[in-house]
């Protein structure tokens, strides 16, 4: 038996009757890695949307970590991180603010988490300035440590 991290049967999304995706089916592999290709308006930000629920399926099934049902797919999409076009970076916070704010949204205990992401991005300088002060470069930095911001367990990595 396959060991799976996603399963997608039949999803299609619909916004105000305009179907953006159809009848999408997709199965990944623990440990795998996969990369979405394809010209504008493809429905990649939208699957993307709908895995990690900012989105909500119109119809079809998905499954993460093999949870199905709404309050486990829920408890699970906290382990996944993702950056979606621009992240929503509030430039009016600092960034240990921002990180702050994206560990409680994800259910992450304790703080140590954020004193490492911002040292792995070299922007401890930027822990008490707002992020709109930011350098392009350091903000770029800081929107990938948001979206790789995520409650992981070492059995996710193969």
């Amino acid at each position: 038996m396959e060991d799976y991290i996603l399963k997608a049967v039949n999803l299609n999304k619909s916004y105000n009757k305009k179907c953006v995706l159809k009848n999408l089916n997709m199965n990944i592999k623990r440990g795998d890695i996969y990369g979405l290709i394809g010209k504008n308006g493809a429905g990649k930000t939208t699957l993307i949307r709908l895995i990690t629920g900012l989105a909500n399926v119109t119809i079809g099934d998905i499954e993460i970590f093999n949870a199905d049902n709404h309050k486990a797919l829920n408890s699970e999409r906290k382990r996944i991180g993702a950056l979606i076009e621009m992240s929503a970076f509030y430039g009016d916070m600092t960034a240990y603010d921002n990180m702050e704010l994206l560990r409680l949204q994800k259910g992450i205990p304790g703080k140590a988490c954020i004193k490492e992401k911002l040292e792995l991005s070299r922007l401890e300088g930027y822990r008490e300035k707002e992020g709109k002060g930011l350098l392009t470069r350091d903000e770029a930095k800081a929107r990938v440590n948001y979206g790789s911001f995520r409650r992981s367990r070492v059995s996710d990595i193969r």
